[in-house]
């Protein structure tokens, strides 16, 4: 496992830093365009904190939903498996993966290339809105893209706001961290 997480991280990296070069090459865009600017860590952190806060009733009333139509929150049975198949050392590599490298990578893609992408013909909130979509349609079954539509559209308002990944970037990780964190104490209980 440490292994394949290393070749994860590597193909992480590789994956954003080609991006860039290619985005630069073929559009002249540098990398503060997509996002990456300086800015005061503790300003974007305290923006993600307050969101996730803020979306916590969100969260509950889209489950609430999902059982009203029958639909079985599903994130947690496959965090569940997840941590069953695997522990140790293994499952500390791939929480940290959860946590910290697919936030950074999805919203590099998502946020820094789709979504500039997509506001060239479809406006700013065109491309919010379907930058979310599509960041929601490829985490399957269908209940959790349902589930992380309204993450997906609040990550993409923030980037459009902030025009920086780091808050988008900030607010995901809290938002795996805390559904790892569920699992685990509900698995615990």
């Amino acid at each position: 496992m440490a292994v394949r997480f290393a070749t994860d991280l590597s193909a992480a990296l590789v994956v954003v830093l080609m991006g860039l070069w290619g985005i630069h090459r073929r559009f002249g865009v540098a990398a503060d365009s997509l996002g990456f600017r300086k800015e005061r860590w503790w300003v974007a952190l305290g923006l993600a904190l307050a969101t996730l806060l803020a979306m916590l009733p969100l969260r509950v009333l889209v489950g609430v939903l999902l059982d009203e139509f029958g639909v079985r929150d599903v994130r947690q049975p496959v965090v569940e498996r997840m941590l069953t198949d695997i522990s140790g050392v293994d499952l500390a590599i791939a929480c940290a993966s959860a946590v910290l490298l697919a936030p950074i990578v999805e919203e590099f893609l998502f946020r820094g290339l789709l979504q500039m992408s997509l506001r060239r013909y479809v406006g700013p909130w065109g491309a919010v809105f379907l930058g979310g979509v599509l960041f929601a349609a490829i985490h399957q079954p269908w209940p959790i893209a349902v589930a992380l539509l309204p993450l997906a559209w609040i990550l993409g308002y923030l980037y459009q706001r902030r025009q920086s990944l780091l808050a988008p970037i900030l607010l995901h990780m809290l938002f795996n961290a805390l559904t790892l964190t569920l699992v685990v104490l509900a698995r615990l209980s």
